[in-house]
């Protein structure tokens, strides 16, 4: 096992790599915010952490792109689009993980564990559809009851009006995005 550097001794390490991939700044800007700090890093040990953990730091970018995305493209979206994607970006991880998993009789500690995660992943998409439905029941009733007083309001006087608004009013429905794609 490699000696740990400097500023993984220092518990630097995390910090370090957010300040190099997501702040954007340079190892000489690094190492002056930390010398300022009091920490006796230098430019080369700063150098040599960001080279030695690239793949965490391409993650951490590709995350980043990806929460960015998710966000401008969720943002007028009902809560039920982004838990749906958030469970399917959960699944898709946890199958990844599964299919590079050994399964031998020594690949889990506790295996229900692993079973429970399945099943509650499961449990939780059911519960989304529930409240989908939930959602366009709740759209539906006051949908109707709106109707209803309208009705009763513009009944005696102005009954073209109510007409109109009536055809209108049923001709309504809150359009649903369509299904992004499953990768």
């Amino acid at each position: 096992m490699a000696p740990r550097s400097k500023v993984e001794l220092l518990g630097l390490l995390d910090r370090v790599i957010e300040m190099y991939s997501v702040d954007k700044m340079t190892l000489t800007d690094i190492e002056q915010v930390l010398k300022d700090e009091g920490y006796d890093v230098s430019r080369s040990a700063v150098h040599r952490v960001i080279r030695s953990n690239q793949e965490l730091i391409e993650e951490q970018r590709l995350a980043q792109e990806q929460a960015e995305l998710f966000i401008s493209e969720f943002r007028d979206s009902p809560n039920t689009d982004i838990s749906e994607l958030n469970l399917q970006i959960m699944q898709r991880y946890m199958f990844k993980v599964l299919r590079e998993v050994d399964f031998g009789p020594e690949a889990f500690k506790d295996p229900t564990k692993l079973a429970n995660l399945v099943a509650r992943l499961s449990d939780a998409q059911v519960n989304l559809d529930r409240l989908k439905v939930e959602f366009r029941k709740g759209v539906d009733a006051a949908k109707a009851e709106f109707e209803r007083q309208l009705t009763e309001i513009l009944k005696a006087e102005h009954p073209e009006l109510l007409l109109n608004l009536v055809e209108i009013i049923q001709k309504l429905r809150i359009e649903q995005k369509p299904k992004r794609g499953r990768h």
